[in-house]
Formats: structure tokens, sequence, C-alpha cells
């Protein structure tokens, strides 16, 4: 026995033991806890003694923070009575429209409540919970002084949408509108105040809110809404049949049927749905043999008519994706890029791949730009410009491109649309900040290395010193290159459709995460080797320069 002890190759058991658990069980965090889950998501969150729900923190009355910092509003009320009902704590991580879905997914959190419209599509990412609990339209937010009678008045006019709203793709493909997409209700707001937009299209509870607001009181909501849909809480897809998602299911149910939604509705301050109404008969009505007619059937599920009866005739059934549908069977494969199949999502795409591509060309080629006009300016001045041109440099460097994005953009140029009635055109202000923010690091690192080439070569020329300083400072250079396309993803907090909003678009409205992650892995591997190529050519050029110089 000792012998055999002794002869056991520790070194393949470990190598045995590292090969399962990276090709058998690891998958990532959030995917090992979704498998845990996967066995009993009930018994997981009691043993931790707490429930980790995602809410809204930008969407008051729903979700949103009072003077505290505390996440407050109807929704994290409803994720309190289902903590204070099981008997643990509860978390509450605030959650945005883009995002709240692949936190579920990924078990950030157990459970989201925020605002979420319910349709097939979300249906085949997540696990989405029924009865719904509340229900919205879609309506617009526009100037007073805007006479809109019908939505077909939108044709071909500029809208602000909010990145991640389900709707974002029927209102743009339905009325033509040409969409201004934004990354969270702030943002949206503050382009539709500069006049970004005729008008902001968004769901109808929370524009409701705002009309009585004294910010919006020259604001109004001309046209009826539309859409009108319901709204589901959601677990991950693993879990949509554990005991977990059935206490949520069956609270949800009671909460309809007591009218404990419409109280929450009512101490909120928000004007009486008339989906919770038609729910609290619904759920209150019963039988013949007097027994409510919505409970649980011999199956386990609701009946129909206490479901989401758009999607049961989608369906035709119970399952979660269309029967027999292409869509579905690609899923199965693994190989579901939806932009190959939907020339909606396609375009979007393909718009997006091309203004990332300009974007950065135009970026980098401003930023040496940039460099060269203050290198020069400083290597030919008097000591006060060149310490201006230092002060310059410094301000464009340190100040972070997104905050210069914002004071351009909303700042700026708010008050010169007000003023002269010229709006900005995004695009070309995202090009300007991205160019001197990099181009003021660029100019940095030349004026240094042209101040240490004069130190051993005095007499030379500007057109001497320049070309040598260029390629001693070139690896700077180009890090500082690769960097600036790496951060053109910022420009979509002022609706600059690059490629990264556009992919985040996608993920937030038809899934498709890990198709989605390495295509954008392969492109950006691809588009950052093209401009090192380039790069490395103007630096064999230079170096040519540089040797017939000398």
């Amino acid at each position: 026995m000792q012998s055999l002890y002794r002869n056991f190759n520790f070194g393949w058991l470990l190598t045995l033991v590292a090969g399962v658990l990276f090709f058998g069980g690891f998958h990532g965090p959030g995917q090992v806890l979704a498998q845990d889950e996967t066995t009993e998501l009930m018994e997981h969150i009691k043993a931790r003694g707490k429930i980790v729900v995602g809410v809204k923190t930008d969407y008051p009355p729903w979700g949103g923070m009072n003077e505290d910092a505390v996440k407050v509003g109807l929704e994290p009320d409803l994720a309190r009575n289902l903590a204070r009902r099981l008997g643990v704590g509860l978390e509450l991580v605030g959650v945005s429209s883009a995002n709240r879905l692949s936190k579920v997914e990924d078990g950030s959190i157990d459970l989201v409540i925020a605002t979420m419209g319910d349709n097939l599509k979300r249906r085949e990412i997540a696990g989405m919970l029924e009865p719904n609990y509340y229900a919205s339209g879609v309506n617009i937010l526009v100037h007073k002084g805007i006479k809109l009678r019908d939505w077909g008045e939108l044709r071909g006019r500029k809208v602000c949408l909010t990145e991640g709203a389900f709707f974002n793709r029927d209102i743009t493909q339905r009325y033509l509108i040409d969409p201004v997409i934004f990354k969270g209700t702030r943002d949206t707001q503050l382009a539709l105040e500069a006049g970004r937009c005729i008008g902001w299209a968004y769901d109808d509870t929370a524009l409701a809110q705002l009309v009585g607001d004294e910010r919006w009181q020259d604001f109004g909501m001309p046209l009826s809404s539309i859409m009108i849909g319901p709204w589901a809480m959601a677990v991950s897809k693993a879990n949509q049949d554990g005991s977990f998602a059935r206490f949520v299911e069956d609270t949800i149910a009671e909460w309809h049927r007591t009218g404990y939604l419409l109280k929450r509705e009512a101490a909120w301050k928000i004007p009486e749905s008339r989906f919770l109404v038609e729910q609290n008969l619904l759920f209150n009505k019963k039988d013949e043999n007097d027994e409510y007619i919505c409970e649980r059937n011999d199956d386990g599920e609701y009946p129909i008519i206490c479901r989401n009866q758009k999607i049961a005739r989608e369906t035709g059934t119970h399952s979660l994706l269309p029967p027999g549908s292409i869509r579905g069977v690609l899923v199965e494969l693994g190989l579901d890029f939806l932009p190959l199949k939907d020339p909606y999502v396609g375009k979007q795409l393909l718009n997006g791949i091309l203004l990332t591509i300009v974007l950065s060309l135009v970026c980098v080629a401003g930023s040496l730009m940039y460099m060269l006009i203050m290198s020069i300016i400083h290597a030919v001045s008097a000591k006060p410009i060149r310490h201006l041109v230092i002060a310059i440099n410094s301000i464009f460097r340190m100040t972070p491109p997104i905050l210069n994005l914002y004071i351009v953009f909303f700042g700026i140029g708010t008050l010169v649309a007000a003023k002269w009635g010229y709006t900005f055109n995004a695009v070309i202000v995202a090009a300007i900040v991205f160019s001197q923010y990099a181009g003021a690091s660029n100019s940095t690192i030349v004026i240094k290395a042209i101040a240490n080439l004069r130190k051993n070569q005095p007499e030379a020329g500007l057109g001497i010193i320049l070309p040598q300083a260029i390629n001693a400072a070139f690896t700077g250079l180009v890090a500082n290159s690769v960097n600036i396309v790496k951060a053109i993803g910022i420009a979509s907090v002022i609706a600059v459709p690059e490629l990264v909003s556009t992919s985040n678009r996608i993920l937030s409205e038809n899934g498709n995460t890990m198709e989605m992650m390495n295509f954008l892995m392969v492109f950006y591997f691809f588009l950052v080797a093209i401009f090192l190529y380039l790069l490395n050519r103007l630096n064999a050029k230079v170096t040519k320069w540089v040797a017939a110089k000398s």
C-alpha cells in the first residue's frame, strides 16, 4: 500500500480535476450560481438569509432614490413585501433597461422588478413570471408649441428614445421616425430640453409623472397611448419552473386579489391603472362552484384567461419559443446570431460598425493633427505661449472625455440651441472631444521628446527635430491611438449609435449574449490590428523621412 501511495502520480490527478472543473463545471461566476439555483433557488435564498432584487433607480415613483440615497418606490415596496413573506432580508440592486436581464441571468440578482414589458423576445432570454403585475403603453412628450394629431406625423422626424425600451424597434419601423437613442432617462430628458429631438417616446406612466412637474410645464402628451403591454417580473431562465418562481407568481396573484397593488399605486400618487382594476376584478371572479377562476390548474399553470393574452395568442402554446420557429431551432444549436436573420437588427449592427470605423479614423487622424499643430506652436513660440500650450494640453488630457462630452453637448450645446437655434451634431462633438483628449496626450509626449533631442542638437531646425521626436515618441502615440479607438463607446452618452451601444441594445432587446460578445471581441481585435498596421506604416514613412533629413 505504501508503495502504491509513493508511485501514485498526484500531478495527473490534479490535471484531471482541473480539466473537469474547466470543461465540465466552470462557466463563469454567474453561471455557476445559476446552476446552484437550478437545484433550489428558494433554499439558496433562505440559507443566505436575504433576497437580492434588481429595481430601477431612475424611474420614480416606480423606482428611485430618496434624499438619504435609499431605493424607494412602488417596485421596491413589492420587493420588501416578498422578503417579508419569505422571512429573509432584502438587498436592492440598481439596474437599467439595458442590463436588467443580463444581471438576473448571470446570477447577480435573484429577481428583477424593473418596469419590464413582457414579450416573446424577453421570454427567450429570461424566466418571465405570470401573472403580470402592471401594464403601460407608449406615448410621446413634446413641447406644447408642437401640434401633433397623429403618430404618423412623426415620420422622418428626430424622436428621442431611451436605450433598452422594448418598443424602440416597433416605433422606429411602424412610424419611420429618425431615432436618437440615449443611455438613460436622465440623458434623454436633457436631450429633449436641449431640442435634440421633436419629442421623447417612452412609457406613458413615466411621462405622465413628468407632465405634472414644474420643470415640464411647457410640455405635454397630445397623442393617445399606443402599444399597451403588461409588465413582468423575471428570474433566470434556469429557475422559471422552480419553487421560488412559483412563490412569486402566487404572491402576485394574491396582490391582485386583495387589491394590494392598487393600494400601493394610490400610496405613490400614481393615476389609477385600468389594468390593475381589471385584474382585481378578474382574480376575485368565481365559477359556479364558488371557486376562484384564477387558481393553478392540475398542471400547475394558471388558466390562460389569467395570463398574458398577447403572448398566448402569439405562441399558441405554453412554450417559451414559438413552436417550430427557425430561431428556436438555432437557439438549440447555439447558432442564434440574430443580425444575420433579422434585417432590422442587421442594419443596426452594420450602421454601428461603420460609424465606429469612421469615428475611429477621424479621431486618430484628428489627434495626430492636434499633436502636430500644438507641438509646432510650442516649438516656435515665446515662453508665455509655450506655457499656455502646456496648460491647454493639461486641461484636455486630465479631464475625462465623458465629462467633456456632457459639457460640450448638453452644456454649451443647450445654450447655443437656446440663443441661436443651432444644435450640435453628436458625431462631430464626439470626434472633436476624442481628438482633443488623445491629441493633448500625444502633444505632451512629442513636446518632451523635442526638448530631449534639442539638448543634443541645439542648432537643429524644427524640420529635423520634429520628425525625430515623432519617431522617438511613436510607442506612446500608438498606445494613445489604440486607447481612443477603445473609448469610442463612451460617445453613446450623447446618442452616438456606435458598435458597443448598438450591441447593448441588441442584447437588451433580443439576447444573443455569447454571440454578440464573441463578435465584439473579434471585431475589436481586427480593428486594433488594422490601426496598428496603418500606424506602423506611418512610422516607417516618418523613419524614412528622418533618415533622409539626417
